[in-house]
């Protein structure tokens, strides 16, 4: 039999005071393990240790009693004084400090007895003992598992499985249960959202104003350079607060209650069909504690259903509908605004319009089913129609949906001239180019460089339709 390398240490613990463990000194452990007895007396909780923590990580060594009386061992200060009796082992010790516990001196004995090694806590006993020991038969088992297949089989499982529904994340399914707690409408039929905001509690907001500030005078300097734009910005910013997505508030914010100043900049597009000037907010904007707004909110998970998917089913209509929302959200002293809807450039904006369009459907269901169905399904507010006189039907229901949640649909198109307005109270005017400059059919052009095409439907001169 062989006697594995034992010693007897001194641990100090968290509170200074000195444990006596059992060790092995083991050259071929890749790792450093300990019982966990052992571990719950010296470490506390917060203990940053290199040791992995096993119930037993050795049996008892030496694994049957061995008679010494006939060895020589010289006078040394053994590491183990009772190495040849069984007994627990609390830490096993790895080859990455193994060698630098050994001086190299070593005491030969004689034959089949084992050597004497010394080490840093003393001499340790160690080889082959006597052939004519008794010896307690041990067993070895070897488990073995090819990773790598076992990773390609569970992947290509995970590909073709299609999940029932989606999973979410514990942040998503908190967004989730927030909206449908703190949702509600108020007397005009606007859907009245609360923003969801992370419960991390080092994410707190610091000052805002100086940088907001800054960002404005820097804006109003870049407008001085361009007289058109700012005439449209200021027009923009007026319709903003006449439709009351934002109030004036005093110049006394009380600073105990939370809050953060947006700043903003302006975009102009020229080939926009609704709004050519619009007002981006920057609610990612880092203020004084070193986090922004975005910093605070959950981002919600995505409602609608993949881009490829809604493309697919636009597809399967011969007339297509789209319709915009048009709205979901100087030299004077700079006055203080209060924004009163969601506002883009928010991290959860995207999630809260989305559900809240889903919202629009359930609650109008009753009202609105030729409307509601495509509406409900799609998502992104898309629809169609079989033939040209479906389509007038589902447009003159489908335009009271966004009025009766307190938002406006700008735009109403469709590849049919006979299917816009005819029927919808809304004051909206059909554009002949107006499809051609729509955000649906430059999606639409953009699928097509992945080898994903669509045929528009014309009318005849006389109105006659090929199907």
């Amino acid at each position: 039999m062989t006697l594995l390398e034992t010693v007897v240490l001194n641990i100090v613990d968290d509170h200074g005071i000195s444990h006596k463990a059992r060790a092995l000194l083991d050259s071929a452990s890749m790792s450093n393990f300990i019982s966990k007895p052992l571990a719950k007396i010296l470490f506390s909780r917060r203990s940053t240790v290199d040791f992995l923590v096993l119930k037993q990580p050795s049996s008892e060594l030496s694994t049957t009693p061995i008679d010494i009386s006939a060895w020589k061992i010289p006078s040394v200060e053994l590491a183990d004084p009772h190495f040849n009796v069984p007994r627990n082992v609390g830490l096993v010790i790895g080859s990455d400090t193994y060698w630098e516990l050994h001086t190299g001196r070593k005491i030969y004995l004689g034959e089949g007895i084992p050597w004497v090694f010394e080490t840093l806590f003393g001499w340790a006993v160690t080889g082959s003992a006597s052939r004519s020991a008794t010896c307690i038969p041990r067993f070895c088992y070897l488990s073995t598992a090819d990773d790598r297949l076992e990773a390609a089989l569970r992947k290509f499982w995970d590909m073709e499985t299609i999940p029932s529904t989606p999973v979410r994340s514990t942040e998503e399914s908190i967004c989730e249960e927030h909206y449908a707690a703190t949702t509600m409408r108020n007397s005009a039929g606007r859907y009245i959202v609360r923003l969801p905001r992370t419960e991390d509690s080092e994410k707190v907001l610091g000052e805002s104003r100086s940088i907001a500030d800054r960002r404005f005078l820097g804006l109003e300097r870049r407008l001085d350079r361009n007289p058109a734009t700012k005439e449209s910005y200021h027009r923009f910013m007026e319709e903003y607060l006449q439709l009351g997505h934002m109030q004036e508030v005093p110049e006394s914010v009380d600073d105990r209650i939370e809050h953060s100043y947006i700043p903003h900049h302006v975009v102009f597009n020229e080939s926009s069909t609704t709004t050519k000037v619009r007002v981006v907010f920057d609610a990612s904007c880092k203020t004084s504690s070193g986090y922004s707004l975005n910093d605070t909110l959950l981002v919600g998970p995505v409602v609608q259903q993949d881009l490829y998917s809604i493309y697919t089913r636009f597809r399967t209509k011969r007339i297509a509908i789209v319709a915009d929302v048009e709205k979901i959200c100087p030299s004077d002293p700079i006055v203080t605004f209060e924004l009163q809807t969601v506002t883009y450039g928010t991290a959860s904006a995207p999630y809260l319009a989305t559900k809240t369009l889903q919202q629009i459907a359930i609650n109008q269901a009753e009202f609105y089913p030729a409307a509601v169905d495509p509406r409900n399904k799609n998502n992104l507010a898309e629809a169609g129609a079989p033939v040209c006189k479906n389509a007038n039907i589902l447009d003159a229901k489908f335009c009271p949906l966004s009025p009766a949640a307190g938002s406006t649909s700008n735009t109403i198109a469709s590849e049919l001239k006979e299917t816009s307005n005819q029927h919808c109270y809304m004051d909206v005017e059909f554009v002949e180019d107006e499809i051609a400059d729509s955000d649906t059919l430059r999606i639409l052009k953009e699928m097509e460089s992945y080898g994903i095409t669509h045929n528009r439907c014309v009318p005849n001169a006389d109105s006659s339709y090929p199907w």
